[in-house]
């Protein structure tokens, strides 16, 4: 009981105990909620009583508590906040946590009764949303070897044991190279032509990785594509791009490439081991394309068009280009060139239009979307511990009756130990099990850090990214499903962008811009 993941978490709102967590906490919680979840199911598995939905797959969905609270907290400070002890922890808990759920997906009692529900499915008079949720348990358990028997079902099992630790591996090479690369840069006139906030971001960075030069670049994604945008400097925009791309391949760590080969053909034997043709096949048999031929013919369809579009703006391009003597236009020459032609044509430009997008004016933005579309109001909310003093909580109520919804946490800064890019997590899934769960959700990004005292400026590239992942966020918040299977971002892959994708566009319409 001396480990605070596994005493009750007293936080009001349900929050991990951030402040007291250490790595070592981990692996002997995670082996308590492995014993705890293997026990609940064998208890479903075995009763005597026939199988009903309610006995089966109603309580397959309740079972394992501690467990989902456990990898919520680990996957978002292995994602958001992790050190040397955490991806120590990671690397030997990812094959154990795949170790689990093949025992749980290939528990044959267990999976005896889903089968037999499953073959009365019509026969049963479930509700629409219930044999959806019988449809989907169903699949998962197929997908993940249940009817696989002797050496193929040994086989996918270790296979997958392997693949997770050679995905742990791949994700934490590529955050060490992010972490660790600072492009130096001695005189300040090779900063030409990036905006005011990309210089105070680079004086940061020097601080940060304590180098001698006055200014640094990193390669976080907003950095990166505002320094091949505006740098006048083309062998900085070259380097950039060059280390943007190269991300876990670089000579400050072991390639990646040994990684990438081994998981191709893991892959390749677990969809083999399936029954399917290649591992493209296995991928999408859980999506709304189906099969690769389906995206294959959609891809067919957009892309003549997506050429021309594409061959169209290089000619406009080039004639800028030429004027500072490059005859052919590179890749790391695109952004520049599209802004110079911006500029040109339709006198935008990105040190004057930033002042309008502030961080803190575009999050009020995006709530105040939310309350007219959705009738949920954001109010910032003390008195918790959160993982890292980026992050900001809000609580989020209904308008009318001030119900609760959910809890929202926004982590918007790059930094290091935080993978690039941005993404919606969970602390929390809805659910109405146990009377009911409400959602704690976040939304993470990587935009630069302001100097302090100053505010955070966005392009409005970034403007579109946080409204994006707001869009996920609203996803999850929203959920109104008994089961959390079915619940918040749980759809199918190919459609879980459509929401966020939706939202999005509301952050250049007309009424949010002159708010």
């Amino acid at each position: 009981m001396d480990n605070p993941l596994l005493s009750p978490w007293t936080d009001t709102l349900g929050l991990p105990p951030f402040a007291q967590i250490e790595a070592a906490h981990f692996e002997p919680a995670f082996s308590e909620a492995f014993a705890q979840h293997l026990a609940e199911l064998s208890a479903i598995a075995g009763q005597s009583a026939p199988p009903t939905f309610a006995n089966t797959i109603s309580a397959y969905d309740a079972a394992g508590g501690l467990l989902k609270r456990l990898g919520a907290c680990f996957s978002n400070l292995a994602s958001s906040a992790t050190n040397d002890a955490l991806q120590t922890v990671e690397l030997t808990l990812s094959p154990k946590l795949a170790a689990h759920q093949s025992a749980v997906f290939m528990n044959a009692a267990l999976f005896k009764r889903i089968d037999d529900l499953f073959q009365r499915r019509t026969a049963l008079g479930l509700s629409p949303i219930e044999l959806r949720m019988l449809e989907r348990v169903h699949l998962d358990f197929n997908l993940a070897g249940a009817k696989l028997e002797g050496q193929a079902r040994m086989q996918f099992a270790q296979n997958a044991e392997a693949l997770a630790t050679l995905q742990t591996e791949f994700a934490q090479a590529v955050l060490n190279d992010e972490s660790s690369f600072a492009l130096p840069i001695q005189d300040e006139a090779a900063l030409a032509g990036m905006p005011s906030w990309l210089k105070d971001t680079a004086v940061q960075t020097a601080v940060a990785h304590k180098l001698t030069a006055p200014y640094a670049l990193d390669n976080s994604r907003s950095v990166v594509e505002a320094v091949l945008a505006f740098a006048d400097n083309r062998e900085i925009r070259k380097s950039m791009l060059a280390a943007f791309r190269a991300r876990g391949n670089t000579s400050s760590a072991p390639s990646t490439l040994p990684i990438i080969k081994k998981t191709m053909v893991l892959r390749q034997t677990q969809a083999t081991l399936m029954g399917f043709k290649c591992y493209a096949d296995f991928a999408l048999a859980d999506t709304m394309a189906q099969s690769p031929k389906r995206v294959r013919d959609l891809m067919g369809r957009v892309w003549p068009a997506a050429k021309r579009r594409a061959l169209a703006e290089y000619a406009e391009l080039a004639v800028y280009a030429k004027r500072d003597g490059i005859a052919s236009p590179e890749i790391h020459d695109w952004r520049y060139y599209a802004e110079k032609l911006r500029q040109d044509q339709y006198a935008v430009n990105d040190d004057e239009v930033k002042p309008y997008f502030s961080l803190d004016n575009m999050t009020r933005a995006m709530f105040d979307c939310a309350r007219q579309l959705f009738g949920i109001a954001f109010e910032k909310t003390e008195g918790s511990a959160l993982y890292h003093p980026d992050c900001t909580l809000y609580t989020v109520r209904r308008v009318e009756g001030g119900a609760l919804v959910g809890h929202f946490i926004t982590d918007n800064f790059a930094r290091a130990g935080k993978r690039s890019g941005a993404w919606m997590s969970y602390l929390r899934e809805q659910s109405t099990h146990f009377g009911g769960a409400t959602p704690i959700v976040l939304n993470n990004n990587n935009f630069p850090k302001p100097a302090a005292g100053k505010p955070a400026l966005l392009g409005f590239s970034d403007v579109r990214t946080l409204f994006h992942e707001f869009g996920h966020g609203l996803h999850g918040l929203l959920s109104n499903s008994p089961f959390e299977r079915l619940g918040g971002t749980n759809v199918l892959q190919d459609f879980v962008e459509l929401p966020s994708q939706l939202f999005e566009h509301w952050a250049d319409a007309p009424q949010v811009l002159k708010a």
